[in-house]
């Protein structure tokens, strides 16, 4: 059964009960406060009556029955008593009743005295709703006994009217609410419905799917809770995508890697096993196996680094980028300058924390990337600048430049701008993967300008925090 259904039968349940028994509890209470006005005003005109007949006896001085008996009709035909039906009685003998009031009365006999009237409320044979009083008062000599009717049908006849006024506006009430609940009841679930629709395209595959539901109400929290986690959703999804499709290329390209020279290792060692070249060509095989070897040695071990970073925390300590960059140009300056490259250093002084170890792996491969940028030599500058949260470690060289449709790549494993320079150069491809790596282990990132022709510069930003003190 739908929600909106099970509303709608709540909503209608709930209805009848408090309209039934509020409808029924108001006509009730109608009566009762009518019927009880009705009681003390007939108490009230009893009253009045006995009063009356005792001052006129006082006043007149009558004490014959004849006598009262012209005193209660003149009462009676003047208006003065107050009933449909009237009876007095002296001694047993009625010497006063009302014309067809024979049938109306009942004998009461207990309770009555001068000082008290009892009240006996009936319904007649003729199926009137009657209220009588049965009084005493004492004249002269006599005690005279005044019954007292009055028809009180009308108040029972309103609870009739009002019982089958309320059954016809309840019926015509559940008539409406049979329409009106439902279109109430769907109006407020519909947005459930835009939910669950946004659910299943979800469960579907469609990830970007959103329910649009902008109500301030506990629906619209749901909504808007629901497309936050469908952004989640679709963000992982996305990003495992993205995962899967860089191992799939990364494995690709190591593959490709490793194929290159394993194909030339084991061609050169097939020659050498076959025993027809001369010694000079298996000096020059031997010699290319051994740096197709260095090659895969390196390669794996620079695999081996990305992986280590990726699960182990780097050991942050206070230390001096330009002690670190100052250091490692010195030691590079004297193997650089076989090849025609001038390097320099400049840098400020400062201590900022960072993991030694990899800042020096960084600078190693920075450099030796700016390295292969040289056709016959050029120069490089390592910078380092201190900042507020650390230091920004820059490595510029006038090299061959990079293309602007690479400058977003280079971060990527194996990606190389020239393959077939970089693979004649030593190079993998993983360098600046790796110093990508180490940049976001310090809190950090690198960035790169070039432009072909003019040179490279790479910028690390290191963002562990620094000394101030110093």
């Amino acid at each position: 059964m739908k929600f909106w259904i099970k509303i709608t039968i709540c909503m209608l349940c709930l209805m009848a009960l408090i309209f039934g028994i509020g409808g029924s509890a108001i006509i009730n209470l109608s009566f009762d406060s009518l019927l009880d006005a009705e009681t003390q005003n007939a108490q009230t005109a009893y009253k009045r009556l006995l009063s009356t007949i005792y001052v006129m006896h006082e006043t007149d001085g009558w004490s014959q029955v004849n006598e009262l008996s012209g005193v209660i009709s003149t009462l009676d035909s003047n208006g003065v008593v107050d009933f449909e039906y009237l009876r007095v009685r002296t001694g047993g003998t009625a010497i006063y009743t009302s014309v067809g009031a024979n049938t109306v009365f009942v004998n009461i006999t207990e309770g009555i005295d001068s000082e008290h009237c009892v009240i006996n409320l009936r319904k007649s044979i003729m199926d009137e709703y009657l209220i009588q009083i049965s009084g005493m008062v004492t004249v002269g000599s006599r005690d005279i006994r005044i019954d007292a009717v009055r028809d009180i049908s009308y108040i029972y006849e309103m609870r009739e009217r009002q019982t089958e006024i309320y059954r016809y506006v309840f019926i015509i009430m559940v008539v409406l609410c049979s329409v009106l609940c439902p279109l109430i009841s769907y109006y407020l679930t519909k947005p459930l419905s835009t939910l669950s629709k946004a659910a299943k395209e979800i469960a579907s595959g469609k990830f970007s799917s959103r329910s649009r539901i902008n109500s301030g109400d506990e629906v619209g929290k749901l909504s808007k809770e629901f497309n936050n986690m469908a952004e989640h959703i679709e963000k992982n999804i996305t990003e495992m995508e993205n995962m899967l499709k860089a191992r799939e290329e990364f494995m690709g390209s190591f593959a490709h890697e490793m194929k290159t020279p394993m194909t030339s290792i084991i061609g050169y060692a097939d020659l050498i096993r076959s025993g027809t070249l001369s010694e000079d060509e298996k000096a020059e095989a031997a010699n290319y196996i051994f740096n197709e070897g260095r090659r895969l040695e390196k390669l794996s071990l620079t695999l081996l680094d990305i992986l280590v970073l990726g699960n182990e925390e780097p050991n942050m300590n206070l230390y001096s980028p330009s002690d670190i960059a100052a250091a490692m140009v010195k030691n590079l300056k004297p193997i650089l300058k076989k090849e025609n490259i001038d390097i320099y250093f400049k840098g400020e002084k400062g201590r900022c924390y960072l993991d030694s170890v990899l800042i020096n792996t960084l600078l190693m491969n920075l450099i030796d990337n700016s390295r292969k940028a040289f056709e016959n030599g050029g120069i490089i500058l390592v910078m380092v600048i201190m900042n507020e949260e650390g230091a920004d470690i820059i490595v510029q060289d006038n090299g061959i430049g990079i293309p602007q449709e690479a400058l977003s790549r280079l971060t990527e494993s194996f990606y190389r701008v020239d393959k077939s320079r970089s693979r004649k150069r030593g190079g993998s491809g993983l360098g600046l993967s790796l110093c990508a790596k180490i940049a976001e282990l310090h809190s950090g990132e690198i960035k790169f300008f070039s432009r072909e022709g003019k040179g490279t510069k790479a910028v690390v930003s290191i963002r562990k925090g620094r000394d101030k003190t110093a």
